[in-house]
């Protein structure tokens, strides 16, 4: 929680992996928000990340409508091109934060902030910039968090799902009242155990590795 910025009423799930954790935001969005509302449309970028178009792809044969949005010239979602693509039918913006291929980080905190104000929720997948960019997680205020354990030096097989309080979220796989009756399943207290330590770590040495990285990019 306090790696994440989350608050205390706020949901943490630990899953077997952020695509698991992904696929927990698309599918919960799809049950809880579509079949209610109506608003059947999801929305990511053509540079994100296999889970968020395959998931959303996969939403199709249920009578949804994906959308891939382009980026522009230097990878960035543009207000403008995300406005263009909402609708009044639109349920979900899947985002990657940062991407890992190319290291072009979203203006994320500008992009949460037209959401709300269209009524949509916002999924951003944390993975490359947990624990090497400083944040206030109320800043940005997603409705939904997720980051991949391993690649903070955490056990494999460990993944995170951030769950704003008052966002509904139904479970994704069911079977017991596990964390709170969010991923049926016993808890992988090993793998809890590891992820935060390497949260730890992370958050203690996140100052220096901020700092350093913005010399080295100067310098460079």
């Amino acid at each position: 929680y306090a790696f994440i910025g989350a608050k205390e009423n706020a949901q943490v799930i630990l899953t077997s992996s952020v695509a698991e954790a992904v696929n927990h935001v698309i599918s919960s969005v799809y049950r809880d928000v579509t079949q209610s509302t109506g608003k059947n449309q999801f929305l990511t970028l053509k540079t994100d990340e296999a889970s968020a178009i395959m998931a959303i792809s996969h939403l199709e044969s249920f009578g949804c409508v994906g959308k891939m949005i382009e980026v522009n010239s230097e990878g960035i979602l543009t207000l403008q091109a995300l406005a263009d693509a909402l609708s009044p039918r639109t349920a979900l913006l899947s985002l990657s934060w940062g991407n890992g291929l190319t290291g072009v980080i979203q203006p994320v905190a500008e992009i949460a902030e037209l959401c709300r104000e269209r009524g949509i929720l916002l999924h951003l997948e944390a993975t490359p910039v947990m624990g090497k960019l400083f944040y206030e997680l109320e800043d940005i205020n997603p409705d939904y968090l997720t980051f991949n354990g391993d690649q903070l030096h955490g056990p494999k097989g460990t993944g995170i799902l951030y769950i704003k309080e008052g966002i509904r979220c139904s479970p994704f796989i069911f079977g017991s009242a596990d964390q709170g009756g969010m991923r049926g399943g016993g808890l992988n207290m090993p793998g809890l155990a590891g992820i935060a330590t390497a949260a730890q770590e992370a958050l203690d040495s996140r100052d220096l590795l901020c700092t350093e990285t913005a010399r080295l990019r100067n310098q460079l």
